[in-house]
């Protein structure tokens, strides 16, 4: 019983601290587009892990609060870029370096990203083929 008003007269002090019961939302709180970064959104489900999902009211992406780029040490990229030069698979890479294979897909998809691609084409010389 006295473990019951304990929990009473804490959720009196919430409420006397917040003034709406502890609902009122900060814009901490409020998830932003991780593409966009609008605060502007609609809640758009849960994932079959429970977790809510939203969707931007701005650019219509749909995305997970805190699910965004993971960003890996920079120690850490020196290596994954080491072992990307000996042609290592990406399994391979996130067994030896503890880093989940999704994080290091995003890391080589952001570096592709990153890098100019220039290709010179070479004409090729136009040979006649005579049947003989």
């Amino acid at each position: 019983m006295g473990r019951l008003i304990t929990c009473q007269s804490h959720i009196r002090q919430l409420v006397a601290l917040h003034g709406d019961g502890g609902k009122s939302i900060t814009s901490r709180d409020m998830p932003k587009c991780p593409e966009c970064g609008s605060e502007e959104y609609i809640k758009y489900g849960r994932t079959r892990y429970g977790k809510q999902r939203y969707k931007c009211k701005t650019c219509r992406r749909q995305y997970i609060e805190g699910s965004g780029y993971r960003n890996i040490a920079l120690t850490d990229t020196e290596l994954v870029d080491k072992l990307l030069l000996e042609s290592l698979s990406l399994t391979g890479i996130a067994r030896a370096t503890g880093i989940p294979e999704r994080h290091l897909q995003s890391y080589v998809t952001r570096k592709l990203e990153s890098v100019t691609r220039e290709v010179e084409l070479m004409p090729k010389k136009r040979v006649r083929l005579t049947l003989g």
